[in-house]
């Protein structure tokens, strides 16, 4: 858990054990953890740094750089002075680790981004408004938050599956003239985890979780957290 630029490790009644500071760490978005190393999101610098479970100390940190429509990967050091300024372009929220890579996505990414360990490319394309898209069976699945659905899009057209969230009030909060940055509402679909290839766990404003059956493209369970909509949970990633 972040707060502000702390990574906070907690026990089950929420008190705080350890607390790691990095100066390259604001606005984190999501966790994943991937061979005893914890990624985050540091969405005010569009970094994701590495947090050595182990050794209990920052030791990675890629930020995220688009020019001319292509993307690039800078390495650095998060606990040397040589990082990226803390200007937010991309807004990376998101990220998934698994054999191949890394992928990575945020509000201004316009998809989802391929790390191969040495070049980033778009996977992807997706809809402005989507959040916590990660790859999933034959192809990605992601929170529409603006069309206010959870949505598995597949390369076999027969799998394809949406499903309503809850509660979903309006479609957006974006402003002419204004940055293109949406802010929670009641049915904000945030926080999208996999626990099977047809179970899902989806979140949404007011911090509730929802349990999805693909197959059946069913909604078999929820659970509430809190009844305050501005709460929303950004970032499920599951205990294996």
């Amino acid at each position: 858990m972040s707060s502000g630029r702390d990574l906070l490790r907690l026990n089950s009644n929420l008190e705080t054990l350890e607390k790691h500071e990095n100066p390259y760490l604001a606005d984190c978005g999501a966790l994943a953890v991937w061979h005893r190393t914890l990624y985050v999101t540091s969405a005010s610098n569009d970094c994701v740094l590495g947090f050595d479970l182990q050794d209990n100390r920052f030791n990675w940190a890629m930020q995220v750089q688009r020019k001319n429509f292509k993307y690039k990967a800078m390495l650095f050091n998060p606990c040397k002075d040589e990082g990226p300024l803390g200007i937010n372009k991309l807004g990376i929220n998101n990220v998934s680790c698994f054999t191949g890579g890394m992928h990575i996505s945020g509000e201004h990414t316009q998809g989802l981004l391929h790390y191969n360990g040495e070049k980033i490319r778009m996977s992807v394309e997706l809809p402005f408004g989507s959040y916590n898209a990660k790859a999933f069976r034959n192809g990605v699945l992601f929170n529409d938050s603006l069309a206010g659905a959870l949505r598995y899009s597949s390369r076999i057209e027969t799998e394809d599956r949406a499903r309503p969230v809850p509660g979903f009030e309006r479609k957006t909060c974006v402003q002419e003239g204004l940055s293109r940055e949406l802010t929670p509402f009641p049915g904000f679909a945030r926080g999208l985890a996999a626990l099977s290839d047809s179970i899902v766990v989806s979140g949404v404003s007011p911090a509730t979780l929802l349990v999805h059956e693909l197959q059946s493209n069913e909604t078999i369970g929820s659970v509430t957290l809190s009844q305050n909509a501005s709460e929303v949970i950004h970032s499920i990633t599951p205990v294996l």
